[in-house]
């Protein structure tokens, strides 16, 4: 009984928030589509079409983040196996390569020890093009980002740090809240779950992932995976 009440207050904070996030891209697709409806110029209707794309995408985005954290949540496993963590953090850079390419930023990719993992591939791979999305979307165009590892007696860190504006202070306590988020400098409103997917998958691999803003600029990530992992 007591799982039966936890999943079902599971599926009900879930679809409140679902439900609430959904609001606002909606509004805009009726709005859009009813100005549309009144035959307005070219250029008008070309920004009310640009709109209800942009926010069709949001949507999808939205979706599919949800079940991804969702997924991650109630597995009770990952199905790991043993990879190196370059190789990760290589196909995660090459996932963001357009989005790289586009804003002039590049990646100063400096790991020394390479260490081997056993851990969920497609997972950690995706919470790293998490973090990058993040670090791409605060950063100013030609700059660029830091990855690179530290020794430690008993985990794997591996840090990926920008050189864009940091977290506001009043910020840093709820960025691995659902659905929380902040204004991009560059693009639309982001879905507010890249974060919560990363910790959850650092918690299934008995790691943590740890949020700071760099002393000298920019924001720090830091991912912990114990050796033994």
């Amino acid at each position: 009984m007591r799982q039966q009440l936890e999943g079902k207050t599971y599926v009900e904070q879930y679809v409140h928030s679902l439900t609430h996030e959904l609001k606002s891209p909606l509004t805009a697709i009726k709005s859009s589509a009813e100005l549309l409806q009144e035959n307005p110029p070219g250029d008008v209707r070309k920004r009310f079409t640009h709109n209800i794309h942009a926010q069709t995408t949001r949507l999808q985005l939205l979706v599919e983040r949800l079940l991804q954290l969702a997924s991650i949540e109630r597995a009770p496993n990952f199905v790991t196996q043993s990879v190196g963590l370059s190789d990760i953090v290589t196909n995660a850079v090459h996932s963001v390569q357009s989005s790289l390419t586009q804003h002039t930023i590049n990646i100063n990719l400096q790991l020394t020890d390479n260490p081997t993992v056993q851990v969920d591939r497609l997972m950690l791979t995706q919470a790293v093009i998490n973090i990058l999305d993040n670090a791409i979307d605060f950063s100013a165009d030609g700059t660029r980002i830091d990855i690179y590892d530290e020794a430690s007696l008993r985990a794997h860190h591996l840090i990926i740090r920008d050189h864009g504006v940091g977290i506001p202070e009043y910020a840093l306590g709820k960025i691995f809240e659902r659905f929380y988020s902040l204004a991009r400098p560059h693009t639309h409103k982001s879905t507010g779950l890249g974060l919560s997917f990363v910790r959850e998958v650092m918690r299934k691999h008995g790691g943590e992932v740890e949020v700071a803003n760099h002393p000298q600029g920019g924001v720090v990530v830091r991912l912990v995976l114990p050796k033994n992992t």
